[in-house]
């Protein structure tokens, strides 16, 4: 491999997501035993989870045509449980935005196997482990970002062309599997920032983007152990201001890949396997 690098009173605090056609359906929303599950259909469907800026109170919402529970949108209440999502087939969206001030429990988060599967955690604080399973055969689209998560994060996609955004702080470990495609991975503290603004992952950080033209780019990154595995393909690491404590091992695969090494420990470096191209 080579290395290459309508009323004022409730005001809610969502983002509006891409417009997507032929988004239809009707999505179950209930709480039980302190979780809460949202059930997608066969259908395309757009859920948003978000807090009234006011009361505290937070609804799940349709977007784009979908109903929950027959309607435009569903109070829970001041929940701040568990979260288990199922979409189901077709082309689906989640959204869990401007959730703020609260943490809610664990979340596993099923997107089904449509074409095209978007996720989107902005600004939540989760007390355990988050899992997001989103197996778009074409493109998945996911953010996890400006938030927490005490316990583990794994995210595992489709044999699509994957844009992953992690720039929320992790205490436990990141699994990040993105299997075929050409996929694009960021892992860093966001825009702006010196190189005293570090995103902080407090175990091991396990990345595998399988075959395919994948660029990874981790930025201002302090983990405990990185492991990493390109696949076939050419593909490119950027590492800029990444201190890790323990080992490192990157393997490039077959291929002529680009590694561009910038600003951090020297293990980072040493821990390169399997390469064909030049280092920067």
């Amino acid at each position: 491999m080579s290395a290459r690098t309508k009323n004022s009173k409730a005001r809610l605090g969502v983002e509006k997501l891409e417009n997507r056609e032929l988004m239809a359906g009707n999505v179950f929303a209930t709480v039980s035993n302190n979780t809460l599950y949202i059930t997608g259909d066969s259908m395309a469907n757009s859920v948003q989870v978000a807090s009234d800026y006011h009361t505290g109170e937070v609804f799940v919402i349709g977007a784009d045509n979908t109903l929950i529970n027959g309607r435009a949108k569903t109070s829970i209440g001041n929940f701040r449980g568990n979260i288990e999502v199922k979409l189901g087939g077709g082309n689906d969206s989640f959204q869990l935005a401007r959730v703020t001030d609260r943490d809610f429990r664990k979340a596993d988060i099923n997107m089904g196997s449509g074409d095209f599967e978007s996720v989107n955690l902005a600004s939540a604080r989760f007390s355990g482990n988050v899992t997001i399973n989103s197996l778009g055969s074409q493109k998945n689209h996911l953010e996890v970002k400006h938030g927490s998560v005490a316990g583990d994060l794994k995210i595992e996609t489709g044999s699509g062309h994957d844009w992953v955004v992690l720039s929320s702080t992790v205490g436990g470990n990141v699994t990040l599997n993105t299997n075929g495609g050409d996929d694009q991975v960021n892992i860093g503290p966001g825009v702006g920032g010196d190189d005293n603004q570090r995103l902080r992952i407090g175990g091991r950080l396990t990345l595998n983007t399988g075959d395919g033209e994948d660029q990874v780019n981790l930025d201002r990154l302090r983990v405990d152990t990185l492991f990493a595995n390109l696949g076939a393909g050419e593909d490119s690491l950027k590492a800029t201001a990444v201190s890790v404590k323990r080992t490192v091992s990157v393997d490039g695969g077959t291929g002529f890949d680009r590694f561009d090494i910038q600003r951090s420990t020297a293990n980072v470096l040493r821990g390169l396997r399997s390469f064909e191209g030049p280092i920067i």
